[in-house]
């Protein structure tokens, strides 16, 4: 048997040493590392050769000390990786829309009254369809509510509100043509990359949503009647917080 430390417990070099039977992983946590290397190193100065010295040094001194690292199940990974993958895409989510929000307020940024989300179907389509100020109000209120109803929005309230909105927009807030023309056009591009990844980000939250229900441990709790969990402990579980917090948004973990 081989002993091998490294300074992470998954990633692509766990992966691929996890497949060999005659390794032994021992991951060991970098700010241990850096504690050692800050205890015997007057000068403090960090790199491979010196790290890669401690690690060497850590475990036959300390090996007692030190988990030996078990790798989870498949399904338990790919768990992990579904929903690393979603939290990538809604920070991706989060700056596409902050970036459209901005460019708006240039010349357009009554759009942003109308609709309280940015980040759905029905702001991006509406967007495309209407591209600037004076384009909604041209419509009908039979047109725009034939719109929002295609794009399934419910409730006759906020259709009402937001062609009253539409109906008492106002002027544009600058007719320089040097803004008026780009805009639109960084507008369109923005709102091309955004509404492809909202639909991956739904597909994304449905494969977590059957991984997670596949656990027994969500069996158990769908068989108890459980629509929705606020406050989880989760004890140590590795991936369950995160994978809780994609099909139970509003949970709190401990």
């Amino acid at each position: 048997m081989l002993a091998v430390c490294l300074e992470q417990k998954r990633g692509p070099l766990v992966y691929a040493l996890c497949q060999y039977e005659n390794l032994v992983l021992y991951p060991i946590n970098p700010r241990t590392v850096s504690n050692y290397r800050k205890a015997f190193q007057p000068s403090r100065v960090k790199s491979d050769p010196i790290d890669a010295r401690i690690l060497v040094e850590l475990l036959p001194k300390h090996g007692d000390k030190l988990p030996v690292w078990q790798p989870e199940s498949a399904k338990m990974r790919a768990l992990r990786q579904w929903v690393e993958s979603r939290r990538m895409l809604v920070g991706e989510k989060v700056r596409l829309t902050n970036r459209l929000t901005s460019v708006l307020k240039n010349d357009y940024p009554q759009v942003l009254d109308w609709f309280e989300d940015k980040d759905t179907q029905v702001f991006c389509e509406f967007l495309e369809r209407y591209p600037t100020l004076k384009a909604a109000p041209a419509e009908t209120a039979e047109e725009l509510t034939q719109f929002f109803q295609q794009h399934r929005v419910i409730r006759r309230s906020a259709i009402t509100r937001r062609i009253e909105q539409i109906a008492a927009s106002g002027i544009s807030l600058t007719e320089d043509p040097g803004i008026v023309e780009p805009m639109p056009w960084l507008v369109q591009t923005l709102i091309g990359q955004l509404k492809p990844l909202l639909v991956r980000l739904t597909e994304l939250t449905l494969k977590i949503d059957q991984c997670f229900t596949s656990f027994s441990e969500a069996a158990w709790l769908k068989n108890r009647g459980v629509e929705d969990i606020f406050i989880a402990c989760v004890d140590g579980l590795k991936g369950f917080p995160e994978a809780i917090a994609a099909v139970f948004p509003k949970i709190l973990r401990s």
